[in-house]
């Protein structure tokens, strides 16, 4: 377990092995989801705080129990082996893109924000088979949504969203997001 201190002095806990994410899940005191954060309700946190906002963005990360067993029962599907294996040469593709796109950069470089970021955003986008020629904004709609910078990106998440549920009504396809 890593522990995560920000600026201000808040420390958070955050799970970095499967071994150990494994066995936290399966233990009944572990409760995920804002409603579970003692400090926060108790007012050490500031309800304003990133990472309170970030907790607050419903998603299965943060569900507990049946529901969240009902929302991966949906998506697991979609990160089989099998597709795994498939996505294997976008990754190629997203990676040497973004490594060509490092290398014209002026140097140095932040290989956080100028490479793991968009990388993973490709890599995130494509397994859910969102098209980022169509939606250019995804990028920067995981970023805000994962650093919980605040309601105005949670309303913007939510809107993409929407539209991207409208646009695979409209042309279903065999990505997760579908």
């Amino acid at each position: 377990m890593a522990r995560v201190a920000f600026a201000d002095g808040l420390e958070v806990k955050a799970l970095t092995h499967e071994p150990q994410l494994r066995a936290a899940l399966a233990d009944p005191r572990f409760a995920r989801g804002v409603q579970h954060w003692k400090a926060l309700h108790e007012g050490d946190v500031d309800p304003a705080h990133p990472m309170a906002q970030m907790m607050r963005i419903e998603n299965m990360l943060v569900m507990d129990g049946a529901e969240h067993t009902r929302m991966r029962s949906l998506v697991a599907p979609g990160f089989s082996p099998t597709v795994m294996r498939t996505l294997g040469p976008t990754v190629e593709r997203i990676v040497d893109a973004q490594l060509d796109v490092v290398e014209k950069a002026p140097q140095p470089v932040d290989l956080k924000a100028d490479f793991a970021f968009p990388v993973t955003a490709g890599v995130l986008s494509a397994l859910l088979g969102l098209d980022l020629e169509r939606m250019p904004d995804v990028p920067e709609l995981i970023r805000g949504s994962m650093s919980g910078t605040g309601e105005a990106t949670t309303d913007q998440v939510r809107q993409a969203i929407a539209a991207v549920v409208a646009h695979k009504r409209q042309e279903p396809d065999e990505y997760i997001v579908s």
